[in-house]
């Protein structure tokens, strides 16, 4: 079922973000007339499931969600995929991770964190680098688009193992290039 909701009263299910993805999305947005927008954002519903307490989850699209925050954009539509309200927190939780519905490291990798501590909305999710630099490896065309959730962050999360970034003297123009060498330096490695 399809129905709009206020972008600040879906809750995201990770606590980071690729702020670099989001300026693009901001970017494309604010290039749009407002009929082709109002389209574009009826086309793109974000997934959600419905969670105890009346609270509605995000379990994708955290980029085009933030961006529509920036932009000054107060409701998107949403899709409804699960009802899990009548279970419990942890039942909740557990729930969602056997979906593999969560993203629970944070900018530095380090988790997983207790899904408590998730951000009320997008206002309040972090930017992680390496995310970023997954999606820069998607925008080159090494890595494909899936449908699966959070599969980027699995590219960050191989990317951080593998690349020593000091961002006090490496521009992103440098990660950006050090991030596809890795790429090519490390066939064995690539997350499934």
């Amino acid at each position: 079922m399809k129905v709009k909701r206020r972008v600040l009263e879906l809750r995201p299910t990770q606590f980071v973000l690729g702020m670099r993805e989001v300026d693009v999305k901001i970017d494309k947005i604010r290039s749009m007339s407002p009929k082709k927008l109002e389209d574009w954002i009826d086309e793109h519903a974000v997934p959600t499931v419905a969670g105890p307490h009346g609270h509605c989850y995000l379990i994708d699209n955290h980029h085009f969600l933030a961006a529509c925050y920036h932009t000054g954009i107060v409701e998107v539509m949403t899709e409804q995929v699960a009802d899990a309200a009548h279970l419990s927190r942890d039942a909740f939780w557990d729930f969602m991770r056997a979906k593999e519905w969560l993203y629970l490291k944070d900018l530095f990798g380090a988790g997983p964190h207790d899904p408590a501590y998730l951000p009320f909305d997008v206002r309040f999710l972090g930017d992680d680098l390496f995310r970023s630099l997954a999606w820069e490896l998607r925008k080159a065309g090494l890595i494909d688009k899936v449908q699966k959730p959070y599969s980027e962050f699995r590219w960050a999360d191989f990317l951080r193992q593998k690349l020593h970034i000091d961002l006090h003297v490496t521009t992103y123009r440098q990660a950006v290039s050090d991030a596809i060498a890795c790429f090519h330096a490390h066939p064995n490695d690539r997350p499934g």
